[in-house]
């Protein structure tokens, strides 16, 4: 898409009003907090069977440093729960055991340090198994792992959908992983990719996570980076063991305004600052016998301390009005003399001085619409995308926002 030129109307004042000078000295810097990015370990295993190898996991996972570890096919059953207390040792641990049957089981492994609480799954799949945690400390966050039963999809990707769709969209982040028991390679996989993409999660690439060379150990995330991964075949699988590190921005608060200082300087009467100031200030005789840095200082701060209580300081906000991203050095430069053209004009009111003004005037209107023209020609035409595109044509239209247009730009 491309214009030569976008019309728009312009308008010049009429009233012409007087606006006060800003005095940035008064203007305060305020400190804000930068973004900080909260970083740690996760790791996924399909470890088939921790019964025998609770101490392995534990230490492994220590030595990892992992502060998350999700385990498929546990094969813990509630007559074992030795197995469960054998890997609280060093974390804690959350799980889901199989109740019929050899196989399955799935589980977190939590550090010590965080705290967390079971999240309640509403619904019974028969196609998956599934256990999730919302994390409360030290950030908010959600981790679900998976272990579908290898086979023919089924009623699987509906029932997944039920699942990511029990969790809110608040904005924590949600990481969900595990043995899906896919192959990436089979022409059903567009179906499952079309499914996580519509809940705008993002797959993290690995190499092969199974000793046949598949892809069949899977990490999903939603408002959170994961990278870094590593997989290790350990031997006493047919899963290899894999780590990662998650990244997730930590929340910052708002920056406040900035403040302005002023002092009401038109209700001060100059006799009444004099006499307060004299009679504040010492003798004339022992004024005189001060030296000059110990005078000057008796003498600033006296004057600080009368003004103080006269006419104290007040505060209000300060404009917050984000520039032009089209007013240019140039165009700045311009307007300032534009301006003390016309606060000449308005003290003299002498003809000679209103034709500068009135000149300089239609200088600057055509110096700004050709740089409008320019800025929003260049904008349209390196548009990344239509959302872009309408977000500027409807900043140029400006749609009314009363309740029928509304539903006739929503339509």
């Amino acid at each position: 898409m491309c214009f030569q030129y976008i019309p728009f109307v312009s308008t010049q004042r009429t009233n012409i009003t007087h606006r006060k000078q800003c005095n940035l000295t008064n203007l305060r810097p305020i400190v804000t907090s930068s973004t900080e990015t909260f970083s740690f370990t996760v790791g996924l295993w399909n470890c088939q069977s921790v019964v025998n190898k609770p101490d392995f996991i534990s230490a492994f996972s220590t030595q990892s440093t992992l502060s998350i570890l999700g385990l498929t096919e546990t094969w813990i059953r509630p007559v074992n729960p030795e197995t469960s207390a054998a890997l609280s040792n060093n974390f804690s641990f959350s799980h889901t055991p199989h109740l019929i049957g050899r196989g399955e089981g799935i589980g977190i492994l939590i550090s010590n340090k965080w705290k967390f609480s079971n999240h309640s799954l509403l619904c019974n799949y028969n196609s998956l198994k599934s256990h999730a945690i919302t994390v409360t400390a030290p950030i908010k966050l959600h981790f679900v792992v998976i272990y579908r039963r290898p086979g023919q999809l089924g009623t699987f990707l509906d029932e997944l959908d039920g699942l990511l769709s029990s969790f809110q969209e608040d904005g924590s982040p949600l990481l969900v992983f595990g043995d899906f028991n896919i192959h990436l390679d089979k022409p059903y996989v567009a179906d499952f990719h079309s499914l996580l993409a519509s809940f705008d999660f993002k797959r993290l690439v690995t190499t092969s996570t199974h000793k046949s060379g598949n892809q069949l150990d899977l990490i999903y995330t939603r408002n959170c980076i994961a990278d870094n991964s590593l997989v290790k075949p350990l031997h006493i699988s047919d899963h290899f063991f894999i780590t990662y590190n998650l990244h997730l921005a930590t929340s910052v608060p708002p920056t406040p305004l900035p403040v302005t200082f002023r002092r009401n300087l038109r209700s001060l009467s100059p006799s009444h600052l004099s006499s307060v100031v004299s009679s504040s200030l010492p003798s004339t005789t022992l004024f005189s016998s001060l030296e000059v840095n110990a005078a000057t200082d008796a003498l600033c701060s006296t004057l600080t301390s009368c003004l103080d209580d006269i006419c104290p300081l007040s505060s209000r906000p300060a404009r917050s009005t984000p520039p032009n991203p089209w007013l240019s050095y140039v165009l700045r430069i311009h307007r300032s003399k534009l301006r003390a053209a016309e606060r000449k004009w308005h003290k003299s009111k002498d003809p000679s001085n209103l034709s500068l003004y009135q000149s300089l005037l239609s200088s600057f209107s055509a110096q700004v619409r050709i740089a409008k023209s320019s800025y929003f020609h260049n904008k349209i035409n390196n548009a990344p995308d239509t959302c872009n595109l309408f977000k500027t044509f409807n900043s140029l239209l400006c749609p009314p926002t009363h309740t029928t247009s509304h539903h006739f730009y929503n339509r």
